[in-house]
């Protein structure tokens, strides 16, 4: 046993097929290395939980029950008594960037360090999934698989994802409404919504999307992917799930030179991405942003390093 347990993971951004990804279609995802979690585990004498949006005892905190229910399998699994958890993040909890995931897969990582055991990333995989079904009800795994990924994924459930290697001279531009969204709520309002024979359609029409972006992406064509971000973002109003600050967002992006811009994650809030092929325009656009108080952004280079 270690005196402390270290973990870290990131969060993540779905470029294409949110949503449709919990129905077997095809998503494209990017991880987001600059969206950090560390976690920290520390032996104690009750299960602490310190973080910025919550001090305490987990047992005391039911909208956390996700990591409670993780942190039980754990100790089946590992010598671990009670320890204290703290968490530090960047990454807007409710924001759609895969934050629960994030936190859980850290948590595994320390609580596997702590106790001085090797951890295979299946196994990482799977407890961090446990805490997922409790947030997130049916979790495609796109999130959990994406908070250890190093590399853009092509992933569809139930099958192994599969690297994309971007070498695209563009980068996205990724915003945080300020406003959190509700992923289990638009779980819900979708799964009402597929089961009108039109709307089911779209859905296939949004996880048909993604491939046709993978064809783009495999012939760098930097603008038929604006365009089917712009077709993904329409199908994604069809099922009500966007929301004000996205659309203002969206808008500036597009008036600011972005060949496309969505809504990305679960809805109703969350984060919203714009593709510029041109720099000079994602600056001008994050200037905009910090002007008008959205402070929380982060630009994604296209062609990515694989440190």
């Amino acid at each position: 046993m270690n005196p402390y347990g270290m973990g870290h993971a990131h969060g993540k951004v779905i470029w294409f097929g949110e949503h449709a990804v919990v129905y077997h279609h095809p998503a494209i995802a990017l991880p987001l290395k600059t969206a950090v979690v560390q976690v920290k585990m520390t032996p104690s004498d009750s299960l602490q939980f310190i973080s910025p949006f919550y001090q305490g005892t987990l047992d005391d905190a039911p909208h956390l029950e996700g990591f409670s229910n993780l942190f039980e399998e754990l100790k089946k699994r590992l010598p671990l008594g009670n320890v204290t958890i703290e968490l530090t993040t960047d990454i807007p909890v409710q924001g759609g960037l895969g934050a629960s995931a994030a936190i859980a897969s850290a948590m595994v990582q320390a609580a596997y360090d702590l106790t001085d055991q090797p951890l295979e990333q299946g196994t990482r995989y799977e407890l961090t999934q446990i805490s997922e079904k409790f947030f997130h009800q049916n979790p495609s795994g796109i999130d959990a698989f994406m908070s250890m990924a190093k590399t853009a994924q092509r992933y569809r459930k139930e099958q192994a994802p599969s690297a994309l290697d971007l070498t695209l001279d563009g980068e996205l531009v990724v915003v945080y409404s300020n406003v959190p969204g509700n992923t289990k709520d638009a779980i819900v309002k979708i799964a009402k919504a597929t089961q009108k024979t039109k709307l089911y359609k779209l859905m296939a029409d949004l996880g048909h999307l993604s491939e046709d972006a993978l064809e783009a992406i495999l012939g760098r064509d930097l603008n038929l992917l604006g365009r089917l971000m712009n077709q993904a973002h329409q199908i994604l109003n069809h099922f009500e799930i966007s929301h004000p600050s996205i659309e203002t967002l969206r808008d500036l992006a597009l008036s600011q030179g972005a060949l496309g811009a969505k809504l990305s994650g679960g809805g109703l809030g969350g984060i919203m991405i714009a593709l510029f092929d041109d720099p000079n325009k994602a600056t001008s656009y994050t200037e905009q942003l910090q002007e008008k108080g959205y402070l929380k952004y982060w630009r994604m280079p296209l062609k990515e390093s694989h440190d």
